[in-house]
């Protein structure tokens, strides 16, 4: 009986068959078919080696091509993946991880990225009763004011009570802040018993904004952002519930997901780096109605409804994000707070 490496050639010639040196079978191609080692040796120049890893790493293949040619494409490749044509493109956990670095990346540098943030001028001297007294403003001789900045601060941080008096010593910050205190009279007087958690939340972050407004840009966003990563496979299971009719697999409703969310990330990083003015405004605009039309023609595609039918489930996938979403992030911003 003839050994694997007995085999013939073109001319009649024996050619020795490679053994693999990870398992130890024969590998006559390029890869082994038991483990999936190369034939590549890297006892050689360094040179060679560094070259090998940063190719590997950032080489911009005919997958990568592919891929990015056929993402803008709504559905077209998720429909692929669900034939299980796969080898052609990248996955979609790659993909996905490079457009959140692209995503991040640009967050960090435009304009909602907001570097430092200058610190509060806290070197005016407090408002006094003589300044604001004809203004209606709130002052320490205003006891109504004082009880509803003393019930404030008997739940809230003190760090973000600090903020708060920081505020009662800027120009105009005691008015600013008897406006709030006018417009949320009714729920300050439910704290902290009768106030949910929600609702503790969104007075914390009022007192974020009048604070420094670039709190929305670094917080609250910063939030939502992170927050769409860890939020995909709910909404995969959110499309799986509405379409359960379709019998699909969970794995291809995540797919579809990660897809829709991928072009999203790519898309915004296009728009929160777009210069200000009429024309940024417009190009933003149009950008976000993409994304919007994107998600909509994706899940037609994919799925095969007709248009009403699919904008309906999209509606309807919204609502359930947003209820789903919104106690979750308002918990997580009063925990931050």
């Amino acid at each position: 009986m003839s050994s694997p490496s007995d085999q013939p050639t073109a001319d009649g010639q024996q050619a020795a068959i490679a053994t693999c040196p990870n398992c130890g079978e024969p590998r006559p191609r390029r890869f082994c078919a038991e483990c999936g080692q190369s034939d590549r040796d890297y006892r050689r120049s360094s040179w060679a080696v560094v070259g090998d890893f940063l190719r590997e790493t950032f080489e911009v293949d005919s997958k990568v091509l592919r891929t990015l040619k056929l993402l803008p494409r709504p559905g077209r490749l998720s429909i692929d993946f669900a034939r299980n044509r796969r080898a052609s493109y990248v996955s979609p956990v790659r993909l996905y991880l490079f457009a959140s670095v692209i995503y991040f990346f640009a967050i960090s540098q435009g304009p909602w990225g907001g570097g430092a943030r200058e610190p509060a001028d806290i070197a005016q001297p407090a408002a006094t009763s003589q300044d604001i007294g004809t203004t209606g403003g709130a002052a320490s001789s205003s006891p109504p004011i004082q009880a509803q900045i003393a019930i404030l601060k008997t739940w809230m941080s003190p760090e973000t009570g600090s903020k708060l008096d920081e505020i009662m010593q800027r120009p105009g910050g005691p008015e600013l802040v008897a406006g709030f205190l006018q417009v949320t009279a009714g729920l300050i007087e439910r704290l902290p018993d009768e106030s949910n958690t929600l609702e503790r939340a969104w007075l914390a972050v009022g007192i974020e904004f009048m604070h420094d407004p670039g709190f929305f840009r670094d917080d609250i966003v910063g939030s939502i952002s992170v927050g769409a990563i860890f939020f995909v496979p709910v909404a995969a299971l959110m499309l799986a519930l509405i379409y359960y009719r379709k019998k699909r697999y969970f794995a291809e409703h995540l797919v579809l997901q990660i897809h829709i969310q991928t072009f999203s990330f790519l898309v915004t990083s296009v728009i929160v780096l777009l210069p200000g003015g009429m024309l940024g405004t417009l190009a933003s605009t149009a950008l976000g109605l993409w994304t919007l039309y994107y998600a909509a023609a994706a899940m037609k595609h994919f799925y095969g409804d007709g248009w009403l039918r699919t904008l309906f489930k999209l509606c309807l996938l919204m609502l359930l994000y947003a209820v789903v979403v919104t106690p979750i992030l308002g918990t997580v911003v009063a925990l931050r707070l």
